[in-house]
């Protein structure tokens, strides 16, 4: 069997595999405050190239690092709460996808 041609459909893409520009927008619970409010961001889930529903928080890689993200808050309609240990006790978190973002 071959494929010649491109498809036209766009596979899924995670946080952590955006490329230094991209942009796209993931669910607000994708990001976390500890009590000091410092970001943590689930670079293991779904980035979309569109916002709608329950997608609303806009994201963009900004460097090479791990943790190289831009998370502009401004326009969110969404309540976070601060936690003493982000994103624990979540079934099926990967604790190796969180990065702390500075």
């Amino acid at each position: 069997m071959a494929i010649i041609g491109h498809p036209q459909f766009e596979l899924e893409k995670t946080i952590e595999d955006m490329e230094v520009g991209e942009s796209g927008y993931a669910v607000c619970w994708d990001l976390a405050f500890d009590e000091e409010l410092t970001l943590f961001l689930n670079v293991g889930s779904l980035i979309h190239k569109e916002k709608g529903g329950s997608v609303q928080l806009p994201i963009k890689k900004i460097g090479d690092g791990r943790a190289d993200y831009e998370v502009d808050i401004t326009d969110v309609s969404y309540k976070w709460e601060k936690a003493k240990s982000p994103f624990s006790g979540v079934v099926g978190m990967d604790s190796s996808k969180i990065v702390r973002i500075e």
